[in-house]
């Protein structure tokens, strides 16, 4: 592979001035699921592929104005099915840092979801999962000017002498409680200031949640059985409509299986029960569930048995 990548420098039309490393192939799956081969198949072409640039620009003596990487804000926040992807984008921002310490320019740019060009534009299924998941996605004219930023960042006077490697984008300010990145501790300084001002005090809650919640504590016994359900069925509804970029609800008594939902929708699923309601259940349970009505029972069941 670094063969072509000689070929293509001695092949150049021009002089080359600059590189901008683009490269993304995307093996999306659950890491417990995902073979060796998948797991690199997504690592090489950013890995190696920006080695392979490195080493031929120093091998030929040229030096750069710009080494811009495109990398992925999953790089620091986590993407479900995604640890390849963030792994190799891990890398890149690792990479900004190492060659500025060989006294070489870099810039790397974590992109989050370009909505009219591209990958995500080309695959709708993809593209709705990603705007139900919260992501607020920007145009290509905005990447272009991101792509103008990052080379400045790099010329002897930068725009912003102070974060002159790794760009991060795609993050609101104040950042929405919708975001997939608002549980990040990295970015809990661009939390609305409503948030600090109610730090520690008691979460407000939908209704559903704060029922759910109060059934816990105190085992349900002065809760309507069938107002427990309605209210974890609610809950669970609105969890998948927006993990699957739904534009219905959910109906409780369908099979789930005919909605779709896979591995990747399940661990989502069982990670927001934990984190919202600390009811544990495996992946291969959400999956298995017969109907929503079904699954919902078995959260509340655990739910007061834990209470």
């Amino acid at each position: 592979m670094i063969e072509d990548v000689r070929r293509t420098f001695d092949q150049a039309s021009a002089p080359v001035c600059g590189i901008i490393q683009r490269a993304m192939v995307l093996r999306d799956k659950l890491y417990s699921s995902m073979s060796t081969d998948e797991f690199h198949a997504a690592l090489h072409p950013k890995v190696q592929g920006t080695w392979n640039l490195h080493n031929v620009a120093l091998e030929k003596e040229i030096e750069l104005g710009f080494f811009a990487m495109l990398s992925s804000i999953c790089g620091i926040a986590s993407a479900r099915g995604q640890a390849n992807h963030s792994a190799e984008n891990a890398f890149l921002d690792a990479f900004d840092s190492y060659r500025r310490s060989l006294g070489h320019l870099a810039n790397s740019v974590s992109l989050g979801v370009i909505g009219d060009v591209g990958y995500v534009n080309e695959h709708d299924e993809i593209q709705r999962r990603l705007l139900a998941q919260g992501w607020t996605p920007i145009r290509e004219a905005l990447l272009h000017k991101i792509l103008h930023y990052s080379i400045l960042q790099q010329v002897s006077r930068p725009v912003k002498a102070g974060s002159m490697s790794q760009l991060i984008t795609d993050v609101p300010v104040p950042l929405p409680k919708e975001s997939p990145v608002y549980r990040d501790i990295h970015f809990i300084h661009l939390r609305p200031a409503a948030y600090f001002a109610t730090f520690g005090l008691t979460e407000q809650a939908d209704s559903s949640l704060t029922l759910i919640r109060a059934a816990g504590k105190e085992n349900g016994s002065s809760i309507d059985h069938e107002r427990l359900l309605d209210a974890a069925t609610e809950l669970g509804n609105e969890k998948f409509v927006k993990s699957l970029g739904m534009s219905e609800p959910i109906d409780p008594a369908r099979p789930l299986s005919s909605y779709g939902i896979d591995s990747l929708a399940a661990v989502e699923f069982r990670n927001w029960a934990r984190a919202e309601l600390s009811v544990d259940m495996t992946t291969l349970e959400v999956v298995a569930a017969n109907t929503l009505t079904s699954l919902s029972e078995m959260i509340l069941a655990r739910l007061l048995k834990r209470s």
